[in-house]
């Protein structure tokens, strides 16, 4: 059950559930039909034999509000929005030389995920198609897909959409939301399907990725869904000094990465058999 499924008026005519939230504890009130619909723990939180039950109020001083805010969206909507980003870009104290340089340029964009060839490869492009159409289930939260902005926008923060999805998903996680683990692991395949990196940038991509390895265990969606961007983009991104650095680091991204190309080198091999196969039998006709 989620909140969609009750009647809209039993959610605003339930009672009201106090949340202090992040370290200034700033004061929210949401109907407690609303919670309580799209999770069995927040359920236990707000209704239960816990302290919180009783006395009406939820501290979540390790939760920002933000991603508080999303989660309100979320129970209420089915969907959660882009926060304003208030920061400033990167400025990395080193710049791109040798073989990088002639792929990040002068903060030049790579290609896009859509158009990149390995060698030539139909694998590939059937490995991004996969990648990027790949469903989750349940089906009906994908409409609710957030859009990013098109890259080239000056309003466009790479890492700052990436961090938004990974949030809202270890929230998910963290209080047994699965549709919100559907909905944010969703977003994630779309913003790297649009997302194109630039120096700069891979510093922030970098960043995202120690943050879900940090926060989920092995064989995770979020993490498969990220080594395999990682991998398909492998021979560009481990030129930079960052994406190279957290290789040597985090051993659990490297051996995912690792896997992912094997299956990507897998892939490659079957359909060039599959192709050298369709060759031969028209060879063989055209002889007959």
């Amino acid at each position: 059950m989620d909140s969609k499924d009750i009647p809209f008026q039993r959610i605003m005519m339930s009672e009201p559930f106090k949340f202090q939230v992040g370290p200034d504890l700033k004061e929210y009130f949401v109907h407690k039909e609303a919670f309580v619909a799209i999770s069995p723990v927040l359920r236990v939180l707000i209704t239960g034999k816990m302290r919180e039950a009783r006395e009406g109020v939820a501290v979540w001083e390790d939760i920002e509000e933000s991603d508080f805010l999303g989660l309100c969206e979320f129970a209420y909507t089915g969907k959660y929005g882009m926060p304003e980003f208030t920061g400033t870009e990167p400025s990395l104290p080193y710049a791109p030389e040798g073989e990088a340089l002639g792929v990040y340029g002068k903060n030049a964009h790579l290609r896009s995920l859509l158009d990149m060839e390995w060698e030539g490869c139909q694998a590939t492009k059937t490995s991004i198609d996969q990648f990027v159409h790949k469903s989750y289930q349940p089906s009906r939260y994908i409409p609710s897909i957030l859009r990013c902005p098109h890259p080239s926008s000056s309003k466009f923060h790479f890492d700052h959409y990436l961090r938004r999805h990974v949030n809202m998903y270890i929230l998910g996680d963290r209080y047994d939301i699965a549709q919100l683990q559907h909905l944010a692991t969703a977003n994630l395949r779309h913003a790297l399907r649009v997302c194109r990196e630039t120096w700069n940038s891979v510093n922030g991509l970098t960043k995202v990725i120690r943050l879900i390895y940090d926060s989920t265990r092995p064989g995770d969606d979020l993490r498969e869904v990220i080594s395999m961007y990682v991998a398909i983009k492998s021979e560009y991104l481990f030129l930079h000094v960052d994406m190279d650095l957290l290789r040597k680091d985090c051993l659990e991204f490297a051996s995912d990465v690792l896997a992912q190309v094997v299956t990507l080198s897998r892939l490659k091999s079957t359909m060039n058999k599959e192709a050298q196969g369709k060759r031969k039998r028209s060879d063989d006709e055209d002889g007959s």
